[in-house]
């Protein structure tokens, strides 16, 4: 039966379109909707209606159990201790420091950073660590925060 929300309709099989509601992009289903909100909208996980299956090795998630083997493949025995940074190869204990070795040293790959990422509102400063951010605050004196205000505004 078709409905308002299909857009696509091959003989016999027919796609339901899905919108995110965060982004208003628009997938053919809803698994490929939950697996974009995954990856593009991690702070809003709540909102996916299928179960996420997570790597124990990393910070990868889907929808897909299927693509969760797959990936986890991808882990050698060598590699699960030591994450690598596929820019540059360097080396790091925690897929949370490479991630926030990515936002410092290569900022032009974020979207591959797959954990939250704290921004400083008064600099270009950016982490994963939200106690660096709270450090980093700290060297903002209250007359540079109103010079920062006073030259953006």
């Amino acid at each position: 039966m078709l409905s308002e929300n299909v857009t696509h309709s091959q003989g016999e099989h027919s796609h339901k379109s899905s919108t995110c509601i965060h982004c208003n992009a628009t997938f053919r289903g809803n698994r490929n909707l939950d697996n974009h909100i995954i990856k593009k909208h991690p702070e809003f996980l709540a909102t996916v209606s299928r179960k996420i299956f997570e790597c124990t090795h990393c910070t990868y998630k889907t929808v897909v159990k299927n693509t969760l083997d797959r990936h986890v493949l991808k882990h050698s025995e060598g590699e699960l201790n030591h994450s690598t940074c596929i820019h540059c190869t360097a080396r790091f204990k925690s897929n949370r420091s490479l991630d926030d070795h990515i936002v410092r040293k290569h900022p032009d790959f974020l979207s591959s950073v797959s954990i939250k990422i704290h921004e400083c509102t008064h600099c270009i400063y950016k982490t994963t660590f939200k106690s660096n951010l709270v450090s980093h605050m700290l060297k903002h004196t209250e007359g540079e925060l109103n010079l920062t205000s006073v030259s953006n505004g």
